[in-house]
């Protein structure tokens, strides 16, 4: 091994050992801001706001905070349905149902914004109603002191203009059947028509224009029927 190589292996080793020694830190000051939580710079607001309610929905609920601090970093919002505080100080994991990270804007760095998804699942915390408490935590980039806010409660409720699951199911069935009754007078006309096409007799043409009158008049009818029902089944959101 020249010199030059041994240079660079000492380079290498002082890199780790720095690198070691950095994360040392860090992890004693987390260690001592854990200890000694400071109370959420003043909050100029929150989104949901403290006594307020929100749909339930299986898609998605905006979680917002407005805090003059930018400095702060691993932002995080709470959300449990029992305003119960943990070890920590900070909500009780037992009944914790959602994890939302907070992250400022550039344009707008005082703003934190998070979002709480649903995945369209009928189940999710979000769909269900209830009163909910949030609790947001942070930490100062600067002197990395830990920051634990206020909790604040909001509720989920039903819309009752919303529709039902049920009603939604029932309008997927219909417009599905209702489409299948219409493939199948298209078939019968389409057999009539034949059979008319060939028909050696009066008295037969006469019985099978009677009968493609009849199934057409059927037709039109479960077209309108079938559009109906599709079109309610697509304003329901399916």
């Amino acid at each position: 091994m020249d010199g030059c190589d041994r240079e660079r292996v000492c380079l290498r080793c002082a890199f780790v050992i720095r690198s070691a020694l950095a994360t040392c830190l860090v992890v004693s000051l987390w260690a001592a801001a854990g200890a000694q939580a400071d109370p959420m710079p003043p909050v100029a607001s929150i989104d949901p706001g403290h006594g307020t309610t929100v749909t339930a929905t299986t898609d998605s609920i905006p979680f917002t905070l407005t805090v003059p601090n930018t400095r702060m970093g691993g932002v995080f919002a709470e959300i449990s349905t029992q305003n119960v505080p943990g070890q920590d100080g900070t909500l009780a994991d037992d009944y914790r149902v959602g994890t939302v990270e907070m992250v400022s804007g550039d344009a707008e760095p005082s703003v934190y914004r998070g979002t709480a998804y649903g995945q369209g699942y009928s189940g999710s915390w979000t769909n269900k109603p209830g009163t909910y408490y949030w609790q947001v935590t942070g930490y100062d980039r600067s002197s990395f002191r830990r920051y634990v806010g206020p909790v604040w409660a909001f509720s989920i409720a039903v819309d009752a203009a919303a529709p039902s699951e049920a009603e939604r199911a029932y309008w997927r069935q219909a417009c599905r059947s209702r489409a299948c009754r219409v493939t199948y007078l298209l078939r019968r006309v389409r057999t009539i028509q034949r059979a008319l096409d060939i028909a050696t007799t009066r008295r037969a043409t006469r019985r099978l224009r009677s009968r493609l009158r009849r199934v057409r008049r059927q037709l039109s009818a479960a077209s309108r029927s079938a559009n109906r029902a599709c079109d309610r089944a697509d304003a329901l959101g399916q």
